[in-house]
């Protein structure tokens, strides 16, 4: 019986092990070997942290006719650009696999693409006809969540000051993360070690302006976070339907990244809410949506 040709690599990369110098495992070895072969995305969702991206994927990955990608998260069109195209499309299908049924999808989750100040031209200039997908969460809900999951350890270093702490330092954060993780050769260790400016991230109607700008409408769905917390398989039929595939009842949709914390002091949500409120009102305007998040 002839073998198929990862066997064969696979067999051959066994035999010389000094063929791999850099301590890639044979499964990586080998994507990068056939790199140049791989589909790109056909979906990204591209935002936010702490908003149900990584629920979304994990849902989306159990239709029939979506392929997950070697990584959920790559962050290749915010922090690892500089590694190339093949890099990027090493995480993918290899296409032959793709066109075997033309309604088989691929696509990745990196919640940070949304705000970051290049990544959406890249994407364009990349991916021109790729589907976008977005995941809106009450921005203050959003902040507190993310602050919590540094806080717990969610980052390589932890966050040890008060939420309320961290408000005021906001300006200074945004200073230091404007500078190292908008870098054009910012690394990931880099952008582990950064404070996080929790307000900052939720200011969704500029984002959503200027990728309205570089995308058509079309392209992009935007999805409320509580629509898929509460009615998780009528969301993905919204997404199902926006990535023209065939609807399909999801066998597992319990929920991920489920975590207990502390309420927000009551002072701290309403600060929020006032900052945010501007924001708010002109994205319903915007997406002509009612959020009620105040």
């Amino acid at each position: 019986m002839e073998k198929n040709p990862r066997s064969l690599i696979h067999s051959w990369l066994l035999r010389h092990p000094f063929f791999n110098p850099f301590g890639f495992s044979l499964s990586r070895f080998f994507r990068i070997l056939t790199s140049t072969m791989r589909t790109m995305p056909d979906f990204i969702i591209i935002g936010y942290t702490k908003s149900g991206s990584t629920a979304l994927y994990d849902y989306l990955i159990q239709h029939p006719n979506i392929t997950q990608a070697a990584r959920k998260e790559i962050h290749f069109f915010d922090i690892s650009y500089w590694r190339g195209h093949n890099w990027y499309r090493s995480y993918f299908p290899i296409f032959f696999n793709k066109f075997r049924d033309s309604r088989n999808l691929t696509g990745e989750a990196s919640a940070t693409y949304v705000f970051h100040p290049f990544a959406m031209e890249r994407i364009k200039k990349l991916i021109p006809n790729v589907k976008l997908i977005v995941t809106l969460r009450n921005p203050t809900d959003r902040a507190y969540s993310h602050y919590e999951d540094y806080r717990r350890g969610g980052n390589s270093v932890d966050e040890n000051y008060t939420f309320e702490e961290t408000i005021k330092q906001e300006k200074d954060r945004l200073e230091l993360y404007n500078q190292k993780f908008f870098d054009d050769k910012v690394h990931e260790e880099d952008v582990k070690s950064l404070q996080i400016p929790y307000m900052y991230l939720g200011l969704y109607f500029e984002h959503l302006t200027k990728l309205f700008k570089i995308f058509p409408k079309n392209q992009i769905l935007v999805l409320n976070h509580e629509d898929l917390k509460i009615n998780p398989q009528q969301t993905l039929n919204k997404v199902f339907k926006f990535l023209n595939i065939i609807e399909y009842v999801i066998p597992d949709l319990k929920k991920r990244k489920v975590g207990s914390y502390n309420e927000m002091q009551k002072e701290t949500r309403e600060l929020l809410n006032n900052f945010y409120k501007p924001y708010n009102e002109k994205l319903e305007k915007l997406l002509d949506t009612k959020f009620n998040w105040n």
